[in-house]
């Protein structure tokens, strides 16, 4: 899954996929999977340090295809279909690796890129070059589609002038089939919103305070959370009835288990997401923010990926929100400055890695961030400036370099 927030996180998707394949996040586990390739250790450190689960730098030139073995030998085995999901998030590099394997695989491979429309404004081109590649694009289900949605997700139990509404309501959109459904079944809602929209903002204010708020809670942390991470952030006294709140948000078809096993579970939706997120008050989104932020630096780094980028994304949040309120004390400027530390950080990272486009993205918000005084931001500016020249940003990197020169002087 390509996350919907936290701009920067490149190779997010290949870390979910290596680590469900090699069965641990350690580079031996991977290594041990590539163990019949003649230069499987090699593979497996240029990887692992792709997707953090080392600090070493990795070459450029050496990355793209050591994906590519990664792959090719996890096909030799058996045919190999992987599935990654919105794709219109995905970082320029990302994109570029997807198109690569698409071209270089030579094993029996299958990737569907699942995404909005968006996606082809950035790359108009998407997939044309290339022969090994289709487009399907997926037009709204007809009225006996949604009809037989909303038959199946009511269990029968809908009446035929309420399903008829239903089928006229969706306009061929099946989230918006399933959550009129479940309005209907769970909070009796007539009449049906007309909207997308004010149907899921309706849906939030008949919860109870006590799921309204873990719903709002999983929000700050993504499209998909642990139960770990969201009891963390609700109140103390709470804690004992998340697994219970949970359960009736899954009833209610706001949540679901992300995978079959485990504790992980994801939004049925990222509308539902980011209708959940924009009903918070900034104080309390700021405070969430932070707060989650400090949960991510207290785990091991290997069970949490990018943890920079992350921790740079979250606290960048905090200090947003904070300073739209007119907050501006110490704590803001620590704030602000951890968060700066953590996206140059990763930012370098990106440069070591050849992902320039990443790399330009964080350097940048870490420069913004980090007071004139703090050492980090003059190295940020100086990878910035070359970033900025490998992506054809001549102005930018200019402007950077300028600025470089009169602090010298």
């Amino acid at each position: 899954r390509c996350p919907a927030y936290g701009d920067g996180v490149t190779f997010w998707p290949l870390r979910e996929v290596v680590l469900e394949e090699a069965g641990g996040a350690r580079v031996d586990s991977l290594a041990e999977l590539l163990s019949g390739e003649a230069d499987g250790a090699r593979i497996a450190a240029q990887i692992g340090a792709a997707i953090g689960l080392t600090q070493d730098p990795t070459r450029p030139d050496e990355l793209f295809p050591a994906i590519r073995r990664f792959f090719e030998a996890v096909a030799d085995r058996q045919p190999l279909v992987v599935v990654l999901e919105d794709v219109h998030w995905a970082e320029a590099t990302f994109l570029d690796l997807i198109e690569y394997l698409a071209d270089a695989a030579r094993e029996p491979l299958f990737l569907l890129c699942l995404a909005r429309l968006e996606l082809l404004e950035t790359r108009p081109a998407w997939g044309a070059a290339s022969r090994n590649v289709d487009t399907v694009l997926l037009e709204p289900l007809d009225a006996s589609e949604i009809q037989l949605i909303a038959e199946r997700l009511a269990g029968g139990a809908l009446v035929p002038d309420m399903r008829a509404r239903v089928v006229e309501t969706a306009q061929g959109n099946p989230l918006f089939a399933e959550q009129l459904v479940a309005a209907l079944q769970d909070e009796h809602a007539v009449p049906l919103p007309a909207s997308l929209h004010a149907l899921l903002a309706a849906r939030l204010d008949r919860l109870g305070p006590a799921e309204r708020d873990l719903l709002r809670c999983a929000a700050v942390i993504g499209t998909s959370f642990t139960v770990d991470a969201l009891t963390v952030l609700v109140p103390e006294q709470a804690r004992p009835f998340v697994d219970r709140h949970l359960r009736a948000l899954e009833r209610k078809r706001l949540v679901r288990p992300s995978r079959p096993a485990g504790s992980e579970l994801a939004f049925q939706h990222v509308l539902i997401q980011l209708a959940a997120y924009r009903s918070m008050t900034r104080e309390d989104r700021a405070t969430l923010h932070e707060r989650f932020a400090e949960w991510l630096r207290a785990q091991p780094p290997a069970q949490v990926p990018s943890l920079d980028e992350q921790l740079g994304y979250h606290l960048e949040q905090a200090v947003a929100e904070r300073r739209v309120l007119g907050v501006a004390d110490e704590h803001d400027a620590e704030l602000a400055v951890r968060a700066g530390e953590h996206l140059a950080a990763a930012g370098l990272r990106a440069v070591w890695r050849y992902d320039v486009t990443a790399a330009a993205n964080l350097l940048s918000r870490a420069y913004e961030l980090l007071p004139a005084e703090n050492p980090q931001r003059r190295i940020a500016m100086q990878r910035l400036a070359e970033a900025y020249q490998v992506v054809g940003r001549l102005d930018d990197a200019e402007s950077a370099l300028t600025t470089m020169l009169r602090a010298a002087e």
